[in-house]
């Protein structure tokens, strides 16, 4: 039994679904996202064949959480919880054996702190927690790509510097103010950030996309900040190497923002005859109004860009624009 709840108490079970993904090499759980399911209900299976079907919420940055709103009026007893949906025209369904147990007072009552692991499984795997409307602490959890970040709970402030991949679960007390600013790291800016209160999108009402601010005046519910870094960084200048094989990115300047649009001049010595550009968009480049020939290749989600071999000058000026 994982939950035993004083009878007469409606909370928030939040559900967190995950698929099994299978193939023939490995096989791994990934997060499953319920905006693409049709039909969900979550029903509990009491120990009398008695059944509860309960209003569900889709929520969560992935789609992958079910908030179930468990009312007051249960019976006391065991209770099942199964989950079933249907995708893509086939029904899926997850089955959770003794999930909760309503009790009729408190010294039987137990409620485990944080996410809950359920039962092993083979398709579906489902993770829990509970929220309270009176709750006197909220969960809160960072997911940060790409960027750095600072953030104050409950008066205290704190600086994560220079992630690539962060995740931090925490709490705040409820009411408090919170406050975050997502900071790009050297090469990106800021993308996507997505805030989500109690599974709803508050993003618009509480982050400013000019300072990058996150600003919530009082916190009533679990609370889930998204952010990402976009890349922007491109690279220019002179260099010896003739083509990819030589090319040293060491020898060019790096420009933490896009090159489209930008006009610029490169010096050309006898030591590096070639102007070498790299970019994460298609360009073009034009020259006293013409299009200049480049030579130019693609390596992963990169554009690389260079000249011929050119006589030594400083009078090398490009326009460059964006490859429709």
């Amino acid at each position: 039994m994982i939950y035993k709840i004083v009878q007469g108490n409606r909370f928030k079970l939040h559900v967190l679904v995950r698929k099994m993904d299978v193939s023939k090499e490995f096989q791994r759980l990934i997060d499953f996202d319920m905006n693409l399911a049709t039909d969900i209900k979550v029903e509990l299976h009491g120990c009398f064949c008695d059944t509860v079907s309960v209003p569900i919420q889709v929520a969560g940055i992935q789609g992958n959480i079910l908030i179930c709103d468990i009312p007051p009026t249960l019976e006391l007893g065991n209770y099942n919880i199964k989950v079933s949906w249907k995708y893509e025209g086939s029904e899926m369904v997850s089955i959770e054996r003794n999930l909760l147990r309503i009790v009729d007072h408190n010294s039987l009552s137990n409620i485990p702190v944080g996410i809950v692991e359920g039962e092993h499984t083979g398709l579906f795997d489902l993770r829990y927690y509970i929220v309270t409307d009176n709750q006197s602490t909220c969960p809160i959890s960072f997911i940060v790509h790409n960027a750095k970040f600072s953030y104050t709970i409950n008066g205290e402030t704190q600086l994560v510097e220079n992630q690539e991949n962060f995740m931090l679960n925490g709490a705040i007390s409820n009411g408090k103010k919170l406050e975050a600013e997502i900071m790009p790291i050297q090469g990106f800016s800021i993308g996507m950030v997505k805030v989500l209160m109690n599974g709803k999108d508050v993003t618009e009402e509480y982050y400013n996309s000019d300072t990058h601010k996150i600003i919530i005046p009082a916190v009533s519910g679990y609370v889930t900040i998204t952010a990402s870094g976009t890349v922007n960084a491109s690279y220019y200048g002179a260099s010896s190497a003739k083509d990819m094989s030589e090319l040293n990115m060491e020898d060019l300047t790096l420009l933490e923002d896009a090159l489209v649009g930008k006009t610029l001049t490169i010096e050309t010595t006898d030591e590096k005859p070639y102007i070498w550009f790299v970019s994460r968009q298609p360009l073009i480049f034009q020259q006293c109004g013409f299009e200049a020939s480049m030579n130019t290749t693609k390596l992963g989600d990169l554009y690389y860009y260079w000249s011929d071999e050119l006589v030594a000058g400083d009078d090398n000026e490009y326009q460059i624009k964006l490859k429709e």
